[in-house]
């Protein structure tokens, strides 16, 4: 099966059930399948074929659903952007993925001027008014021809065909471009949908980027439930609320940032409770949260909770820790659950390596995490060495530190990149942002290693808090001491207004220790090292 099979073989067996529904655009699966035909009809016409690759740098809307479809319809390979992208980002990812044409959105033109202007690429534009007196604009919003005939290339298509390329984040050096195949995205997709016991009623919430691969992977799993899309454009917290409160959507996934914003919509109207009868699930991942902010969460939205663990090079999914242990672990039964990402899905399986030796370890010992199955990667592109450093075998070297509890249960503890050496011992980041996090004064927290000609590293915790004019450093060195063991706590607790981030929110370690000397004048150290 390739991904676009997903959408005839919806337009055939429920032809009228809604599959988009947005401000402007309202679809039934029919329609959204004769939409994709016609944009498919237009890539093949202007040479796009088979194997080509096409960059989408496209907000949230159902033009982007649209033309991934198109794109995979066509037997091209789909090139996700994010339209917050640098020129140069832009460029390089064109330039190292030959791209045949680039689709952008409105917000995006400008850029694809000057990008396309210097690599000769053609861009099409989804935007109603985009076209271009200079001819290097096409339309792509209103095909014309509903009924043209499909797009077929079967008898050299396979599953094993790549299907997306998807750059890393780049918070360790250079993004690299991941090729997943149809059968990866496939074998993911339809392991997480079993798990979230997804159907035709569920209707998916797009909130974060769909230039992500996470996003790309829930418009897989929903079209392959048969299910339906919401579109809001850029995640607005109010506007959810208000969305799901009045649309019959019954999940969502949320970064932690995110449910912060939501509840913090909720205490500006004095509610208590969201009060969204249809949503049943809220999945969230991509960065730690702290459990007062889930537990809160949990309380306030009414509905299940669901986290995801996984990488871009595994498309993405590769752990989940379902609504039952979210439930159990709130009522108090194995509460430290809720620190944990879960157990494998069915297709993955997970084991933790010692980082020297390679071999397996055993259960609560804290290693490398290195995952096995369907859903990992082809490799990256055009760089065969950290394609084949990347495997040892048929298991993949996520980077991750962490351990697996006797229960199958797994614990991450950070990138192993992160990984802090402070008087000899091993600190990993995250078990003391998480405990940072718990203060009711701070938002976020990242720690970093610093270095020290005592420590060798020090560790430096930086923290945006909830009233930045309040002075809680004292207080926070007391709540990690209570916490923590002693060479855990941080040497300095550094209050920040904003993190660096990359386009699709992650936080840039690498960015912000070299923001540090500006960083630390309002920094305060530890009473150990006064």
């Amino acid at each position: 099966m390739l991904i676009d099979d997903l959408i005839r073989r919806n337009s055939r067996i429920q032809p009228q059930r809604p599959a988009v529904r947005s401000s402007d655009l309202n679809l039934s699966w029919r329609e959204t399948e004769r939409r994709a035909a016609a944009l498919a009809s237009q890539l093949a016409a202007a040479g796009v074929g088979h194997g080509d690759r096409v960059v989408v740098m496209h907000g949230n809307s159902p033009w982007t659903l649209l033309s991934w479809y198109a794109i995979w319809s066509a037997g091209a390979v789909l090139v996700p952007i994010s339209p917050l992208a640098s020129q140069t980002e832009v460029a390089d990812a064109i330039r190292r993925t030959s791209a045949r044409l680039v689709i952008a959105d409105r917000s995006s033109l400008p850029l694809c001027h000057e990008v396309s202007a210097s690599l000769k690429s053609p861009v099409w534009t989804s935007a109603p008014d985009g076209g271009a007196a200079d001819g290097r604009l096409s339309e792509l919003s209103a095909p014309t021809n509903l009924d043209s005939p499909p797009v077929r290339s079967d008898d050299i298509r396979t599953e094993r065909d790549p299907a997306v390329i998807a750059f890393t984040s780049g918070t360790s050096g250079r993004p690299k471009g991941a090729m997943l195949s149809h059968r990866n995205m496939l074998a993911s997709a339809t392991s997480v949908a079993l798990e979230r016991s997804l159907t035709w009623r569920d209707r998916y919430y797009f909130a974060t980027p769909m230039n992500h691969i996470s996003a790309i992977s829930f418009g897989v799993m929903t079209a392959l439930s048969g299910g339906s899309f919401q579109f809001a454009g850029k995640f607005d917290a109010e506007r959810f609320v208000d969305d799901v409160r009045r649309e019959p959507v019954t999940f969502v996934f949320l970064v932690p940032a995110m449910l912060r914003m939501v509840l913090d919509v909720l205490d500006r109207r004095g509610e208590k409770h969201l009060n969204a009868k249809a949503l049943r699930l809220v999945c969230y991942g991509a960065a730690p949260i702290a459990p007062a902010l889930l537990a809160e969460a949990i309380e306030r939205l009414g509905c299940g909770f669901s986290q995801a663990y996984g990488m871009t090079e595994a498309a993405p999914v590769v752990s989940v820790l379902p609504p039952e242990d979210h439930t159990a672990a709130v009522a108090g039964e194995h509460a430290e659950r809720l620190r944990s990402a879960g157990r494998p899905t069915f297709h993955a399986r997970i084991r933790i390596l010692d980082p020297d030796t390679r071999t397996p370890l055993p259960p609560g010992e804290v290693g490398e995490i290195a995952v096995a199955g369907p859903s990992l990667f082809q490799g990256y592109l055009d760089d065969p060495e950290a394609s084949s450093s990347a495997f040892l075998g048929e298991w993949f070297l996520t980077g991750d530190g962490g351990h697996l509890d006797e229960h199958g249960y797994l614990y991450v503890s950070g990138r192993r990149s992160d990984l802090i050496l402070s008087g000899g011992v091993n600190v990993y980041p995250r078990e003391i942002e998480l405990v940072l996090q718990e203060h009711p004064a701070v938002l976020e927290a990242v720690v970093i290693g610093v270095p020290d000609d005592k420590w060798g590293e020090r560790v430096v915790a930086c923290v945006r808090l909830a009233e930045a004019e309040v002075d809680t450093s004292e207080m926070l060195f007391d709540f990690c001491r209570e916490r923590l063991a002693r060479y855990k706590v941080p040497k300095e607790i550094i209050p920040v207004e904003a993190f660096p981030r990359n386009p699709t929110g992650k936080i840039l370690r690498r960015a912000l220790l070299q923001r540090l000397d500006e960083l630390k004048l309002p920094g305060k150290q530890s009473r150990e090292d006064e």
